[in-house]
C-alpha cells in the first residue's frame, strides 16, 4: 500500500494535511480537533491556513494523536470503514460487570467522545490499548 508523504512527516505542512486528511476520510471536524487540543477557535482556523503557527506543545499533541490514528489504522489493516466504525460506535458497559484489561480505554463511549472529552491524555491511553492488543502488554 503506497500512502502519501505527509503520513510519515512531521513538518507543519503536514500535519496540516494529516488534520485535512482526518477529516475527509474519519470526519473528523473543527469542532473535534478544538476539543482534543483544547485550542482557541481563531488560533486553529489561522494555523489550518498558514496564518499562525502552532504552539510546540500543541504541533507535540497533534503528533502523539496522529501516531495514535496510525496506529489503529494498522490494527485494523488500514480499513477505513473500521476506522470510522471505531470512531463512532459505543462500547456499552455492563452494569455491574467487572472491567477487564482487555477493556478499551472509551468503555461506555464512542472513541470519538471519549477523545472529545478526555483530548490527548485520552489518545495516550487509546494508543497504549491499541499496542497493548496487538503486541501484548509491553507497558
Amino acid at each position: 500500500m503506497q500512502v502519501a508523504p505527509f503520513f510519515q512527516e512531521d513538518t507543519e505542512t503536514a500535519m496540516i494535511h494529516q488534520v485535512d486528511w482526518l477529516q475527509k476520510h474519519a470526519q473528523l471536524s473543527d469542532q473535534f480537533f478544538l476539543s482534543l487540543l483544547r485550542v482557541d477557535e481563531r488560533i486553529f482556523s489561522r494555523w489550518r491556513i498558514g496564518d499562525q503557527a502552532l504552539s510546540d506543545d500543541l504541533r507535540e499533541h497533534l503528533r502523539e494523536f496522529w501516531q495514535m490514528t496510525l496506529h489503529i489504522l494498522s490494527f485494523v489493516n488500514f480499513d477505513l470503514r473500521l476506522l470510522k466504525m471505531m470512531l463512532e460506535h459505543s462500547i456499552d458497559a455492563k452494569l455491574g460487570s467487572a472491567r477487564s484489561a482487555f477493556d478499551p480505554p472509551w468503555l461506555g463511549n464512542s472513541l470519538r467522545a471519549y477523545l472529545e472529552t478526555n483530548g490527548i491524555a485520552g489518545a495516550r491511553k487509546v494508543n497504549q490499548w491499541v499496542q497493548t492488543m496487538r503486541f501484548g502488554d509491553p507497558y
